[in-house]
């Protein structure tokens, strides 16, 4: 019997756009986020400043998240107790599910740092002033029109996750973190286990400093919509099944 190792496992974080992802840029005095095209930038993987786009680099060789020490990925659900006339056993009713991963790294740049409580640019930013973080993904800005994923801004939480679209009309919120905690044996082999986590808020982040290591971050991922749990298989270096879009169904 093969057994599950920690060296099999690895993490993408992606935005839930296919064409658009975000990079850490200097603007004055201070490092803020930005939007940029697949083309533009993700040519070089370098996931320590950068959060590439789903469709394109969701299981990408080389782009999933570098220095990471620890993964600790919680799965459940939150139910409804129904006590049935006749009956000492409690029924559950599935409300809605929970699910959360916390990813512990070597921290190596600011960027998840500014993610968490820095600023985005003003022409980046969901309603133009860039006095927000990006702890929720993506959306269509504001007033600006379908059709064009130019018109796509870091989204400033003032929308409800079902209602927060990209130019698509297709649900962009959030982010999505695949974890692999087995990898497919080869190309074909339908052996591995990936779980996907869709629409997730980045709820928290630590960094611990110590005076005799490098210093870590946490970031932990919560999500409340159905994970998918796929089987490793990649076409195009991305893995198959993780790449589309959410339905709004499911949100």
């Amino acid at each position: 019997m093969a057994y599950y190792t920690g060296t099999d496992v690895k993490v993408w974080i992606t935005t839930e756009h296919d064409d658009r992802g975000i990079v850490m840029e200097t603007s004055g005095n201070r490092e803020k986020l930005d939007l940029t095209a697949t083309g533009a930038t993700f040519t070089t993987a370098n996931t320590n400043v950068q959060i590439p786009p789903r469709n394109t680099h969701i299981g990408y060789t080389g782009y999933n998240l570098a220095d990471i020490t620890g993964v600790d990925l919680s799965v459940g659900t939150m139910d409804e107790d129904i006590s049935y006339f006749g009956t000492k056993t409690l029924g559950k009713s599935k409300v809605k599910d929970d699910l959360s991963v916390t990813i512990t790294k070597k921290k190596s740049s600011a960027f998840f740092a500014v993610m968490a409580q820095g600023e985005c640019k003003a022409g980046a930013s969901q309603d133009g002033t860039g006095t927000h973080t990006a702890k929720y993904g993506l959306i269509l800005g504001d007033g600006l029109a379908t059709g064009a994923s130019g018109n796509m801004r870091i989204a400033n939480g003032s929308t409800d996750p079902k209602s927060s679209t990209d130019d698509n009309s297709a649900v962009s919120y959030g982010y999505r973190v695949a974890i692999q905690l087995k990898a497919a044996s080869s190309a074909s082999a339908k052996d591995g286990t990936v779980m996907v986590l869709r629409n997730c808020t980045l709820g928290e982040y630590t960094h611990t400093t110590t005076n005799d290591a490098a210093n870590d971050e946490s970031l932990t991922f919560v999500s409340m919509v159905a994970p998918l749990i796929i089987n490793g298989v990649k076409t195009g270096n991305v893995f198959d099944g993780a790449e589309t879009a959410t339905a709004a169904t499911a949100m």
